[in-house]
């Protein structure tokens, strides 16, 4: 049974999780076995900028070092050298220390804005939407009928800069990660080919299961077979719920990703009415 050791944050959490529960080929090394810290919710996942592993590097390179020398197989995210000031907690030096039989594999860590959210910088977030109305003396009345009757102009205008930002975000990533690691995957061209029609993700850094089961076909390439796919179930979309009003700008704006239609698990639909945007007001009118 070959050893998967898991560094990165909670996008490998998910996969980590996903082939301990689908697949007895593989044994998942568990961090507190080596006197680690877990990282998310996940025990076979470790990442050294988390809160508990942040201060106390020092204290543990040793164990993180000894867990790379007895895994199979490396599963990693690269991160930057300002997340450690000890060589050998970065990325580089790790993959040096595996098993001369033994592989690793790199990750993206991906981001992706090029769908509308309520991330706090999105102008076309129905919060902010609803904030700067309220600023501008707008009544509950009145702010319910302009959500309601938007055009979605300047969503659809935002939402299209921000998938160029993050694809040639994701570019640059690809260039360093290419150069310092053989085996990289890259799911940029992915990205650019099927956002319009696959929801590949829930919110600005939550992959959805297209993504992963994009990453489970691609993992085969090093005997990585996982038989079982991602589904609708598999992972509870946190941060994904819509408004009526974000479903309704996704509807005009991508009509061909088929889950926008079905909500098909993907979307929890929070509803438009007075008491909701007050709710939102009372939360968010000191921003």
């Amino acid at each position: 049974m070959k050893k998967i050791l898991f560094y990165g944050n909670c996008q490998l959490g998910t996969l980590s999780k996903h082939i301990r529960n689908c697949s007895d080929e593989f044994q998942i090394l568990n961090c507190k076995d080596y006197g680690l810290e877990q990282f998310w919710t996940d025990q076979g996942l470790f990442a050294i900028w988390s809160y508990d592993n942040r201060y106390n590097q020092k204290k543990f390179y040793k164990n993180v070092i000894k867990a790379v020398r007895d895994c199979d197989i490396f599963i990693f995210q690269h991160h930057k050298n300002e997340l450690t000031n000890i060589e050998e907690l970065t990325t580089e030096f790790l993959q040096s220390q595996l098993k001369p039989q033994s592989i690793s594999i790199c990750l993206p860590s991906l981001r992706y804005g090029g769908y509308i959210s309520d991330r706090k910088d999105y102008k076309s977030s129905v919060t902010n939407k609803i904030i700067s109305l309220y600023k501008n003396k707008k009544t509950l009345q009145e702010i319910v009928s302009f959500l309601k009757n938007e055009n979605f102009e300047e969503a659809r205008k935002e939402m299209l800069e921000e998938h160029k930002i993050s694809i040639n975000k994701m570019k640059e990533y690809d260039v360093i990660c290419k150069e310092k690691y053989t085996n990289y995957l890259s799911f940029t061209n992915f990205f650019e080919s099927n956002y319009k029609n696959k929801l590949l993700t829930y919110c600005y850094v939550h992959p959805s299961i297209h993504y992963y089961n994009e990453l489970i076909r691609n993992l085969s390439k090093y005997g990585i077979n996982i038989n079982v796919f991602f589904n609708k179930n598999s992972i509870l979309p946190t941060c994904s719920y819509l408004c009526s009003y974000e479903l309704k700008c996704f509807n005009e704006h991508f009509p061909n990703m088929e889950c926008t239609k079905k909500h098909d698990n993907f979307f929890i639909e929070k509803k438009i009415n007075e008491e909701n945007i007050q709710k939102i007001i009372k939360e968010h009118e000191n921003i």
